[in-house]
């Protein structure tokens, strides 16, 4: 399911790719003919404009969608790793203070013994 989403993710980003090229290419096209005089008029050129911002737009989204998932994830491991950190290091502590009271028991007894 994830894998055929990120293929259609990628076709979509290709194809609004490619159609934002062919729209920048048009639009380019129609500002030098509106520099030299010729046909198109304000308002063909701006909604090509508007068209190709629009494209523009959904490959951008399309792209920045996934990165906005990765690092959601990468924030979700980083907190995950600093509770399980927290977590070693208070079992450590724990660990300590038993050693510590297994010491002095140990001592305890051979002081009887003795």
């Amino acid at each position: 399911m994830v894998l055929k989403f990120l293929k259609t993710n990628n076709l979509f980003t290709v194809l609004f790719s490619i159609l934002a090229f062919i729209m920048a290419m048009v639009v380019i096209y129609m500002l030098l003919m509106k520099l030299t005089g010729h046909s198109p008029t304000s308002f063909e050129v701006l909604s090509w404009s508007v068209g190709m911002v629009l494209a523009l737009e959904v490959v951008i989204v399309s792209v920045l969608f996934p990165i906005k998932t990765s690092l959601g994830k990468l924030e979700e491991f980083k907190k995950n790793t600093k509770d399980f950190q927290k977590q070693t290091i208070m079992e450590i502590n724990n660990i300590k203070k038993n050693q510590t009271t297994f010491q002095y028991d140990l001592n305890e007894i051979k002081n009887k013994i003795r």
